[in-house]
């Protein structure tokens, strides 16, 4: 995906414009200097250090996946129909041969938002690919813990590099946990709320909800525990691994609370952060089906 973001040194509006749009892009550091690597998704104009990346080289970069025409006067009904996909398109021709697909700059139905998807084919009987599938491919491959320990040194010098997908099996099952991962992190999936309900995160004790002094304290087994906010409320069954979880510097189960020290917890910040932790929890578990599948 290109990341043309930047003008004579400043970014102008026909950069920002492509933020304007409903549009679904990918936010990913140039250099790790932690040993940390993350990536994001963004709908938006998005903040430089959006996962907590500061210094030289590790400023968050947006690589929206549509690039929009110029606007005139004379506004169109339908924005969507004056863009084009933000690709190389001499890497797609090769992914498009490798694969035995064709590629198609828009997914069926013709949509009002680029992450609308097709109604449900078998991967077997899809013969086109979509932008959006590629960027699905990519956001799983780079979620796979196998990837980023084998390119650790690579990826805190520069941008991250895909393989091209083995063939069209593996390319479909990428694309579907990256669809997955790419709804949780939205946290627009069904899974969250399946999670919330469960009973993680549940936050059982009444109180003032001012956010104080922050502790975790795990349980005998150690793989989940509770949130502290202050002296007597909590947050209940945190796995342990979501309170640790790092996406590039940022620790979202931590940090977001750490933001608010001092503030009262409305009842949609409660809820809130219980599907931030429920999407962490699912992060972990499709981090590990990813990590099944043989990406090179």
């Amino acid at each position: 995906i290109s990341h043309n973001l930047v003008k004579n040194g400043r970014p102008g509006f026909s950069v920002i414009k492509n933020r304007l749009f409903p549009c679904l892009a990918i936010v990913v550091p140039q250099q790790t200097t932690a040993d940390k690597f993350g990536l994001f998704i963004s709908m938006g104009l998005t903040d430089i250090n959006y996962m907590g990346t500061t210094g030289k080289g590790s400023a968050c970069l947006v690589f929206p996946l549509y690039l929009y025409s110029e606007t005139s006067e004379h506004q169109t009904i339908d924005p969507f129909s004056k863009r084009t996909p933000n690709l190389n398109m001499k890497i797609v021709s090769k992914m498009a041969q490798k694969l035995g697909l064709a590629f198609v700059p828009e997914k069926e139905p013709e949509g009002k938002v680029c992450y609308i998807n097709n109604p449900e084919v078998r991967d077997d009987y899809k013969i086109t690919f979509s932008p959006v599938d590629i960027l699905d491919y990519f956001y799983a491959a780079l979620y796979s813990p196998s990837y980023r320990e084998k390119y650790q040194e690579f990826l805190k010098t520069g941008f991250p590099r895909v393989p091209y997908p083995k063939n069209e099996g593996i390319f479909w099952q990428l694309v579907e946990l990256g669809k997955q991962m790419r709804a949780i992190h939205s946290l627009e999936s069904d899974a969250i709320e399946k999670s919330t309900v469960s009973g993680i995160s549940a936050y059982p004790v009444d109180g003032g909800n001012v956010v104080e002094k922050l502790q975790y304290t795990a349980f005998s087994e150690g793989k989940v525990g509770k949130v502290f906010i202050n002296s007597t409320q909590y947050f209940d069954n945190v796995p342990e691994l979501a309170w640790n979880f790092f996406i590039g510097a940022y620790q979202p189960a931590q940090n977001w609370l750490k933001d608010r020290k001092g503030r009262i917890l409305a009842l949609e910040d409660i809820l809130h952060y219980q599907k931030i932790i429920a999407a962490l929890t699912e992060t972990v578990r499709l981090m590990n089906e990813i990590d099944k599948i043989e990406i090179e």
